[in-house]
């Protein structure tokens, strides 16, 4: 089991944080202020969230714990806003992977997710294998970026050395480079093979 205690001060967006499994969003919707975990990771977890703060009725049920499906959003609490007041908030959160058959489940959404090592496709003009690639990337759980290499003087500049160091021709080149986690890969032309780097 891990604990989590994180603080938080308006329902504003938060500044980047390093990677955690689970992220915690609000939003608006009226008079009220729903607070949702998203799950970053594949995997399933249990997640109990108390929140102190003012601005808002404190909600009489908090403390239980509530399924979070891998790439999920989940509403885990909704605050009434009261009357011309701006909500601040703390919240400790309670985060188990040791998963429970009493927990509570709500609906929840799918949501795209960025891999701890996140995913770049660096494409060559005459990519042969980047639309195939890229399909499959786009029906997979994960965001990934891409950038095109004849639209980036300046990155093509920088890698045409490590380019030919890697016995790759910048001007033929049908596959894209693509770098994870900061890592870059010339042999990466197909969907198993990109998954297969992203779990090593």
């Amino acid at each position: 089991m891990i604990v989590l205690v994180i603080f938080s001060f308006s329902f504003v967006a938060h500044s980047q944080v390093p990677f955690k499994p689970i992220q915690i969003v609000d939003e608006q919707v009226n008079n009220r202020l729903n607070i949702f975990a998203l799950n970053n990771t594949l995997k399933d977890y249990d997640v109990a969230i108390t929140i102190k703060g003012t601005g808002f009725r404190e909600p009489r049920s908090m403390g239980r714990k509530i399924r979070v499906p891998g790439r999920s959003k989940v509403n885990l609490i909704s605050l009434v806003i009261e009357r011309d007041k701006t909500p601040q908030y703390a919240y400790e959160l309670e985060i188990s992977d040791s998963l429970s058959r009493r927990v509570l489940r709500k609906e929840f959404e799918l949501i795209k997710i960025t891999p701890q090592n996140p995913i770049t496709l660096i494409i060559p003009q005459n990519c042969t294998s980047c639309d195939t690639l890229m399909s499959h990337l786009d029906e997979s759980p994960y965001n990934y970026k891409v950038e095109k290499l004849t639209e980036n003087e300046n990155m093509r500049t920088q890698l045409t050395p490590f380019l030919r160091s890697s016995g790759v021709d910048p001007e033929t080149m049908e596959n894209p480079v693509v770098m994870i986690g900061g890592k870059m890969h010339v042999d990466i032309n197909n969907y198993p093979d990109l998954i297969a780097k992203l779990e090593e």
